[in-house]
């Protein structure tokens, strides 16, 4: 990532990885480093960028990854 840090998108998957294997700290370091970019710094932005390029099937799968991300600390505005 540190390759590519603008690609905001692979810091997604980043902090919702480390939070779902506990390691709590790298996921506060990569929800940290989502608020840096206007389109994943809130729950609200990440809905507004990504629900018009997901499958309406895959909503579900959306909602889980903006739920891991707030318990990981992102604000929902």
């Amino acid at each position: 990532m540190p390759g590519n840090p603008s690609y905001a998108q692979v810091y997604v998957a980043a902090a919702v990885a480390a939070w779902r294997l506990g390691a709590v700290e790298q996921a506060h370091d990569w929800v940290a480093t989502l608020r840096r970019h206007p389109a994943f710094c809130s729950l609200e932005a990440i809905r507004a960028t990504v629900t018009h390029s997901f499958d309406p099937a895959c909503i579900g799968q959306l909602e889980q990854l903006l739920h891991t991300l707030r318990e990981a600390g992102l604000p929902a505005q």
